[in-house]
């Protein structure tokens, strides 16, 4: 007679009680073999006794444990896919039902709650052929150096027989790297439905005017040479776009919940295999079959498409970062700090070998590059070549004024290794104040002993005022220069001279 742990458990306490071996067979539904094969047996020795009878999934174990271990919060399904994603096609596993009751047994005895798993409704049925419906995902993923990268996807999914695609990027999709993917998406299925149903993302939608969606020229160039016909949700509308809610939701749950980031690269070619095997391989709780199996009948129905060209490096976006340049394709491109602040967004158009630069506020070209090959490369244009020589250019115009060469002077001795920064500030107050206020101001920080111009700015903004400011600083940096001031003057006010 085979007995649950909780059969066990209750034997284990008739011995604790103090009741020999046959009061405990009156007192129980068990036999007296079973009552004294279990009396005496240690509990690790009837849990490992019991994994070898009750499931087929029982020489696993350990990489079960180990899978469980590395994130107890994986659901049974997930679970599921790791354990065929360690031993590949070469062991043939035993039923799911079988091994979601071996999951939740170990759990249970592991003392880890098992998840539940929620049931979905049936939806209605959508013609073969007809519809996809489209969304965007983004998740934080642990990297192999104990850091962190934050990924974006791209989703597709049939709407009849729920055939999936995912496509993963480094950095927030763009129009063109959006249209990109639909062609990875029509490539990967071999066909196109005849319509799509997206959400309302500004990487598509312009504006809704009362219904009349207003597309991005890039996407609406793309949906009319690719001939499908493009429809978007209203907004908070869940129930119109649940297929693929439901599978961005299932990409985060099963793929990447508890995966390491080890390049975009790789990560594409994981889910690749992960859609095959269980993406488009697992039975559909509405549909009661396999996404592949369905697409076998739906995909005849899709219509045939013609690829379309698509150049990546025709217009991207990119962010000023602090040091004052940008990146793409892993080198990065010094951009003035008199034209631009930093956070500013910039587009970059390619033209031959030339990377031009353009403010999208003001859609003026901001520099132009020569284009680097390869990686890791730097194309620097500095505004102020060389530090040495500007400040010298500016002794020579000041040099009706002794204390402000001995500020620059003190400057250049005190902080040797941010003249660089000196300077560009200098340069940025001269193009926003007049000679006279510098000078004043200089002044007044040297009699204080003030010697560095971030000084000097906040000094302007105590005598001439902060109309000025916001060309001079970047925006962020702001709210640091106004607190300076305001501390100066509480100072002065403090010492009586105000």
């Amino acid at each position: 007679m085979k007995i649950t742990y909780k059969d066990y458990v209750d034997i284990q306490k008739l011995k604790k009680q103090g009741l020999t071996r046959n009061e405990a067979v009156l007192k129980t539904k068990y036999t007296q073999y079973v009552v004294y094969k279990y009396w005496d047996m240690p509990e690790d020795v009837f849990l490992k006794e019991k994994d070898q009878t009750k499931s087929e999934y029982s020489k696993y174990r350990d990489i079960i444990v180990e899978i469980i271990t590395e994130n107890n919060t994986l659901p049974a399904s997930v679970i599921y896919d790791r354990l065929k994603e360690r031993l590949g096609d070469t062991e043939h596993l035993a039923s799911m039902n079988s091994f979601y009751r071996y999951i939740k047994d170990l759990k249970r005895r592991m003392g880890l709650s098992d998840k539940k798993v929620s049931v979905r409704q049936m939806v209605e049925e959508t013609p073969m052929g007809e519809e996809a419906q489209v969304d965007f995902g983004q998740y934080q993923m642990p990297n192999m150096y104990g850091g962190t990268n934050r990924v974006y996807f791209f989703c597709m999914v049939l709407s009849y027989s729920r055939m999936k695609y995912v496509y993963f990027l480094s950095e927030p999709f763009d129009s063109l790297a959006f249209a990109y993917a639909h062609e990875l998406a029509f490539k990967y299925f071999d066909g196109r439905p005849k319509k799509i149903l997206y959400d309302q993302d500004r990487t598509m939608v312009v504006s809704e005017n009362c219904g009349n969606i207003i597309f991005t020229k890039e996407f609406d160039e793309y949906k009319r040479a690719a001939g499908f016909e493009a429809r978007v949700c209203k907004p908070h509308d869940p129930n119109s776009k649940g297929k693929i809610e439901n599978v961005v939701k299932f990409v985060k749950q099963n793929f990447l919940e508890g995966r390491e980031y080890c390049g975009i690269d790789a990560l594409n070619s994981q889910c690749l295999a992960w859609l095959d095997r269980t993406g488009n391989g697992k039975i559909h709780q509405a549909t009661k079959k396999t996404p592949r199996e369905l697409f076998v009948k739906e995909q005849p129905k899709l219509t045939k498409h013609h690829p379309v060209e698509i150049d990546l490096n025709k217009t991207r976006v990119a962010r000023v970062s602090d040091l004052y340049y940008i990146t793409y394709k892993s080198n990065r491109y010094s951009v003035p700090p008199s034209k631009c602040n930093i956070g500013d967004r910039v587009r970059l158009e390619i033209e031959g070998s030339a990377l031009h630069i353009i403010d999208m506020a003001t859609d003026k070209k901001i520099v132009t590059h020569r284009l680097l090959k390869g990686k890791g490369k730097a194309q620097v244009d500095r505004e102020i070549q060389v530090d040495k020589n500007y400040f010298a250019k500016a002794k020579e115009k000041y040099e009706s004024s002794s204390v402000v060469v001995k500020f620059i002077e003190r400057i250049e001795m005190t902080k040797p290794r941010y003249l660089k920064e000196q300077a560009r500030l200098l340069h940025k107050i001269e193009k926003q104040y007049s000679k006279d206020d510098i000078i004043s101001a200089i002044v007044t920080c040297s009699s204080e002993n003030r010697f560095c111009f971030t000084e000097v700015l906040s000094e302007l903004l105590i005598q001439v005022g902060e109309r000025n400011l916001k060309e001079i600083a970047p925006k962020r940096t702001t709210s640091r220069y106004r607190k300076l001031a305001n501390y100066n003057l509480l100072t002065e006010a403090d010492d009586g001279l105000i």
